[in-house]
């Protein structure tokens, strides 16, 4: 993807071949050599004829090609001093440029973003040094004399100034070339004069050095070149915490921040499309949520369903992919063919369907997904369903024996976490439910005393899930003139009638 300004393509064809052979050659000597590798991204880099490109970290692929004529002005020179920040939140590469303000371009359509044309100090093009801290949503910014401006990255607005005095006394004053790199966690890291890379709090009332650094006992070359080393803080979302620095060498070294000790991972000069040695001022950056091109996962396979093993769901299950980040279930009334409904789980192999009806019958399917999309879906089905808790047994009323209740009784259910007792007046009227939690219920309300009322029960695993009901019993509160022994015909306790 070269303009016609740039190199012949004939050149380019001949460096391209030259290239892949010695990638392949780099690749086989690294897999017996090199060092663990962070999670996959893409490592940005400023070229000579002015593009800016990207590689797979971990293949060594070409994958971003940002042409010189995507930027604001002409290329600087050289341009692989032009100084950039990419920031994964908006796609936005942001990067320095010839007419002295901060410019960006979204990496996905080449377009033209935000400009901060506030610096207003002398002329220094696109040797001017930034860094981004996606996480705090800070832009960091030198000028001529030293200092470092913090920029708002919602509005791209300044917020302060971090003084020269704040890097201390023993760093000379490099204009706008010292160079910085924040770690995601709101620190700044900065090139030192002593070769040391250093840890660095910007906050406005008391920016200072940490006391934290990269020494040169564990760099690749210790002591050059000093504050003008190009570098790239990265945070990876797999927890790893790394730095990247070109080096005179015109490979790019590792440092384990964690650890503050040399990560023994390099990337090689093969892996970057050059024409010239830039050693360690190449200008870099990384996008740590790159993933390289790829291909919708393959359909699930293995994929089954529970057949009534449990009261309160449906359990589907398949073989997981640890590859895969997301599946989706799908279910349908079995006999049906649309898959109305569906639920999200996270690489795990199993869902817990709670909201399937008891009694229905479902087909279930699955569908793997990672970045570049979601396999097919309705190959590999199981149909499954919840199981049905049983009626209560056993249900009796009490029928006149107590004259201030009517206590039901039944026999406990295995699997029920409640009951629902029904009842109605024989006279007619609106049938209640009411949630209890033991085998009995005593009914205090059914009035008046000797009135008949009908009773049934229901198990449950919880009130909107229950067995079908039992049959009814009648039952009645008791009246007076039937206590006390007169139903015996013991009329001691009773006074004659009269008249």
């Amino acid at each position: 993807m070269y303009s016609s300004t740039n190199t012949t393509d004939n050149r380019y064809t001949i460096n391209l071949a030259i290239r892949v052979f010695l990638a392949i050659l780099t690749m086989a000597i690294l897999a017996g050599t090199a060092g663990p590798v962070q999670a996959t991204g893409l490592l940005f880099y400023a070229l000579e004829n002015g593009q800016v490109r990207g590689f797979d970290m971990v293949t060594g692929t070409d994958s971003i090609s940002i042409p010189a004529n995507a930027f604001f002005g002409s290329p600087p020179n050289p341009a692989t001093g032009r100084n950039i920040a990419y920031d994964p939140v908006t796609d936005l590469l942001w990067y320095s440029a010839d007419d002295n303000h901060v410019h960006s371009v979204v990496v996905g359509t080449l377009a033209a973003g935000p400009t901060i044309s506030d610096i207003n100090d002398a002329y220094y093009g696109a040797i001017r040094t930034i860094a981004i801290d996606r996480y705090v949503r800070r832009l960091y910014i030198s000028n001529s004399n030293g200092n470092v401006e913090v920029y708002e990255l919602i509005t791209n607005t300044r917020m302060y100034t971090i003084p020269l005095s704040a890097f201390g006394a023993g760093e000379p004053n490099p204009g706008n070339r010292r160079r910085l790199a924040a770690d995601a966690w709101g620190y700044l890291w900065f090139a030192a004069s002593d070769g040391t890379f250093k840890e660095f709090n910007p906050i406005q009332h008391n920016p200072r050095f940490t006391g934290r650094e990269i020494p040169v006992s564990q760099q690749s070359e210790p002591g050059a070149p000093g504050q003008q080393r190009a570098f790239v803080v990265v945070r990876w979302p797999t927890g790893e915490h790394h730095l990247y620095y070109a080096t005179t060498e015109d490979i790019v070294q590792t440092a384990n921040l964690d650890t503050l000790t040399n990560a023994n991972h390099s990337f090689p000069l093969a892996w970057f499309l050059t024409w010239s040695n830039p050693g360690a001022l190449r200008s870099l950056a990384i996008d740590p949520t790159w993933t390289p091109s790829g291909f919708p996962p393959a359909v699930p396979t293995g994929v089954a369903a529970s057949d009534g093993l449990y009261l309160d769901m449906v359990e589907v299950t398949w073989n997981a992919d640890p590859s895969y980040p997301i599946y989706w279930v799908y279910r349908r009334e079995s006999g049906t063919s649309d898959w109305p409904w569906r639920s999200v789980c996270y690489n795990n192999g199993w869902y817990e369907d709670t909201y399937a009806v008891p009694g229905v019958t479902y087909d279930y399917t699955v569908q793997a997904c990672n970045t570049w999309g979601c396999s097919d879906y309705g190959t590999q089905t199981d149909a499954g369903h919840r199981g049905i808790i049983a009626p209560p047994t056993g249900v009796t009323a009490s029928q006149g024996t107590l004259y201030d209740r009517v206590l039901i009784s039944w026999d406990a259910v295995s699997g029920a976490n409640g009951y629902l007792v029904g009842r109605a007046p024989e006279s007619g009227g609106v049938p209640t439910t009411e949630w209890v939690t033991e085998t009995t219920y005593n009914d205090m309300n059914a009035l008046p005393a000797g009135s008949f009322w009908e009773y049934w029960v229901y198990a449950c695993t919880d009130p909107s899930s229950c067995s079908t009901s039992t049959g009814s019993v009648w039952g009645w509160i008791g009246t007076y003139i039937f206590i006390d022994g007169f139903e015996s015909g013991d009329l001691s306790g009773w006074s004659s009638a009269q008249y």
